[in-house]
């Protein structure tokens, strides 16, 4: 227990009152004030029932035809049977799972299962919002409807004010509305059959730094025990009685913030009405003075800011509230405040799980409390937790962390197991004695794995290449890439005032060419500009060369910040565009051309501001515009003439262009020996020095790449690699189980990347060697150094990316991450000159593969 004591002390907040507040000022006013002051009931409901709809119900005996699918997955040891498909998870309890795909829902239960279709009704193209085991809501635009799940009828309604948070209770269900996002709103509570039981309309208007709002329920969730109704807006909640929406307790948390102020202006105003004893020190008070007025006005405007979360004890019928700053506080059910426990960090996360409240931060600090506000352990994730959830029959915590992770976390003895990629919307649960794991993403399509009936979870263990060397690549999970030794850096050149805007590196010529911002003038000089000059003030940049000992070559000053700015492929010619007036991308500007020495040689105006340049060649480029929502695109090109002239040419038939005929695919790949050229969606002819031959195939072809022995490899569809000698003659086929999203080739590897790994096979189609992606890649690219002999593989998710180099053996030499909140931007990488570009807003650095 030394960990959990070393966490209590590191992370143990300081609690203010750990007894129950009775505090007059904090007491909340709905015991004393008419309900009428926050809210009245509705005289005129604001909807309407359109049509009763009868669903046929199909039954199919026990739940084989569901999980029928025998598969092994090694990230969830004991979990031999997958559903059939992927589906929507829409509810479960202790016996049936409810799932939704294509229309199609199924009530499963390892008896039977009931299946209802919605397709070709009104209820088609409806989202699922909130279910139960008796009914499940449907929404869309200004549209909600209810599927009975005894008679299995829909009741579908209208409503005139705007639907948007909605729940079920256990006999009931609700919907929140409001007119317009700043209010006013209203929420509705009718039955399953779909009589109204009750409607309030909210009244009380709050203050916030935007102005004036009414209530409006933007958080809303019901009791599982008693069906108490939460309805959340701003700081404001109200606890309303299920049977008639009476009111029982409104708390506010901004009452709270005020007397915080209070108490810091207090000491501020005592320090201020100080006599000063000379003129400095007046001088000084009076800044003070200023500075805290304003500062006192923000704070003023923003006392009602939201809180962040809130979660409830139904068993002492305690709502514990969370706010941005990381103050916790608890409220009983009169809507007095109990305590108050001050974190000293943001977060968001707050619920309570296994009759404990858990709030985690944005650090990844985690605490588990009791109901009143005492310390019961800790940890320290990687990141903010996203859901936590007790896993069944087991003294262990099943955490969903915000670096894209499941873990698992012992209770008693504070370990924490490190597990595969994982998200909100996994759950674990137990139906008729089986486990059974939903691997989805929240409101979107998954698997659900079953696991033997009384089969114990274990958790798996991700490894990454630093705790294991010791990998059977046909086995198991492979190692997960992680940062090792980092690249040599070649140059960095900074701007740490204003960072850089657009830029583009011409890494051939050691050339950078950039966007920087101008000096501005002071507040004092900007406030007696007129409008039209603080629009150029605030548009005055610099396009400046550096070369990569940040020497600057020149400098060119544009009122434009220079969205659209492309460098021809030889280096020469420097693409960007001014703004006629207002600087937005589909409004009228002029493309501007500089050569490299930083002379403009050309002007041309145009109808949008904004373009993208795709350059087929030094010469010509195609360029399409930006196009205001609705409008026929704008598309063209530039072509170079022999003396060195630009000239622009635009399509004004107003159609898209159509580049890609057969749809999705290559249409045309020349190598060194082969010339791969599409006739049809699935037809090609293929031409080596020997031999032509049309090849008929399963799938477009999307990569070819012809190998040093002097054959070609081709990725057809997205699951097959198939090689070709110069007779056209198969050789080589090589089949993945997941998507293939890029290969590439080097003396005698065949590197393959796919969603979960990267692996590296023999030219005769043997599997040497794999590792692992980090969790939730998106970004995945393979490139060959040839003067290097190593791979340069780049993965990236939305916590970090990182970039590996690898021999054709296998060895990683070099792995670096790179923090994606700052190098946000995609790598640039070169393999002819070894090298790639990293990049921030204030920095860009080569590195060496």
């Amino acid at each position: 227990m030394g960990f959990l004591t070393k966490l209590k002390n590191l992370f143990n907040p300081t609690i203010e009152s750990n007894t129950p507040s009775k505090t007059p000022t904090l007491q909340s006013k709905a015991s004393k004030a008419k309900q009428m002051n926050y809210y009245s009931t509705v005289r005129k409901p604001l909807h309407k029932l359109l049509d009763t709809i009868s669903l046929e119900v199909n039954d199919t005996p026990n739940w084989d035809s569901f999980f029928s699918i025998s598969k092994i997955n090694e990230t969830l040891p004991g979990f031999d049977k997958r559903s059939r498909k992927k589906f929507k998870h829409v509810f479960h309890n202790d016996e049936l799972i409810i799932a939704e795909a294509a229309g199609v829902f199924e009530i499963i239960t390892k008896e039977t299962i009931k299946q209802f279709n919605v397709k070709d009704t009104a209820l088609e193209k409806m989202i699922i919002v909130s279910a139960t085991e008796k009914a499940i809501i449907l929404h869309k635009k200004e549209r909600i409807a209810l599927i009975n799940l005894s008679t299995f009828t829909a009741k579908l309604f209208e409503f005139n004010w705007q639907p948007f948070t909605f729940t079920m209770a256990k006999d009931s269900w609700l919907v929140g509305t409001r007119e317009t996002y700043d209010g006013p709103g209203e929420l509705y509570c009718f039955d399953l059959s779909g009589s109204q039981k009750w409607g309030i309309s909210f009244n009380e208007q709050i203050s916030s730094m935007f102005g004036e709002i009414k209530f409006t329920p933007y958080l809303l969730s019901v009791c599982d025990s008693t069906d108490e109704v939460f309805v959340g807006s701003m700081d404001r909640l109200y606890r309303i009685r299920p049977h008639d929406g009476s009111l029982k307790s409104r708390i506010a948390v901004s009452e709270l913030k005020k007397k915080d102020l209070e108490k810091k202006y207090e000491k501020l105003n005592r320090s201020l009405s100080k006599k000063p004893e000379n003129e400095e020190e007046a001088i000084n008070q009076l800044a003070e003075g200023l500075a805290a007025q304003f500062t006192m006005g923000f704070d003023n405007v923003s006392v009602n800011s939201p809180f962040t979360g809130f979660t409830h004890d139904p068993e002492s019928g305690f709502l514990f509230m969370m706010e941005r700053e990381g103050r916790i506080s608890a409220w009983d059910i009169e809507g007095n405040l109990v305590w108050i426990n001050l974190f000293k960090n943001e977060g968001r996360f707050i619920d309570w799980v296994d009759n404990k409240l858990v709030v985690s931060f944005n650090e990844g600090e985690t605490f588990w409390l009791n109901k009143d506000g005492k310390f019961i352990f800790g940890a320290k994730l990687p990141k903010e937790a996203s859901t936590v959830n007790l896993i069944p029959n087991q003294d262990s915590y099943l955490i969903v962390s915000q670096d894209n992770r499941l873990y698992e976390l012992n209770k008693e003895t504070g370990k924490l197991i490190k597990g595969s990629e994982g998200h909100p919307g996994m759950e674990l649960f137990i139906l008729s004695n089986h486990p059974i794991f939903f691997d989805g993403k929240e409101k979107a399509q998954g698997y659900f794995w079953l696991s033997p009936e009384n089969h114990e979870w274990i958790h798996f263990e991700a490894k990454t290449i630093t705790d294991t060397h010791n990998n059977d690549v046909h086995e198991g999970v492979a190692p997960e890439i992680t940062a090792t030794n980092p690249f040599p850096k070649k140059w960095e050149v900074s701007n740490s005032d204003n960072g850089f805007g657009n830029r583009v590196i011409d890494i051939p010529n050691n050339r950078l060419y950039v966007a920087e911002r101008a000096p501005r003038k002071s507040f004092e000089a900007y406030r007696e500009i007129t409008e039209a000059q603080q629009r150029k003030e605030n548009s005055s940049h610099f396009l400046t060369c550096y070369d990569t000992g940040k020497k600057e070559i020149w400098r060119q000053q544009l009122y434009s910040t220079m969205w659209s700015l492309y460098l021809s492929p030889d280096g020469k010619y420097i693409f960007t565009s001014v703004p006629k007036k207002e600087e937005i991308t589909y409004m009228p500007g002029e493309i501007l051309v500089f050569n490299k020495e930083g002379k403009q040689v050309h002007k041309f105006k145009s109808k949008a501001q904004g373009f993208h340049l795709e350059f087929l060649s030094n010469n010509k480029a195609k360029v399409n515009f930006s196009t205001d929502r609705g409008e026929d695109p704008l598309n063209g090109y530039f072509e170079k003439d022999d003396n060195g002239k630009w000239s622009m040419f635009l399509d004004e038939s107003g159609e898209s262009n159509n580049d890609n005929p057969f749809g999705a695919g290559i249409d045309v790949a020349k190598t060194s020996n082969y010339n791969l050229v599409r006739t049809d969606k699935k037809k090609y002819s293929l031409s080596s020095n020997e031999k032509t031959e049309n090849l008929n195939v399963q799938a477009a072809i999307y990569e070819a790449h012809e190998t040093n022995q002097g054959d070609i490899a081709l990725r057809i569809g997205t699951r097959l690699i198939r090689f070709y000698n110069p007779n056209i003659e198969k050789t080589v086929e090589i089949k993945e189980e997941e998507n293939i999203q890029q290969f590439t080739l080097s003396n005698s590897i065949l590197a393959v990347l796919t969603k979960k790994e990267i692996k590296g096979y023999s030219l005769t189609g043997d599997l040497l060697w794999r590792y692992s992606n980090i969790p939730k890649t998106y970004t995945n690219e393979i490139y060959w150094s040839d003067t290097k002999e190593k791979f340069l593989w780049i993965v990236s998710s939305n916590i970090e990316t990182i970039v590996a180099s690898i021999t054709e053996d296998g060895t990683i030499v070099n792995s670096q991450s790179f923090d994606k909140n700052s190098y946000h931007r995609s790598m640039e990488v070169s393999p002819y000159y070894d090298c790639f570009v990293a990049q921030t807003n204030e920095k860009i650095q080569s590195f060496e593969i």
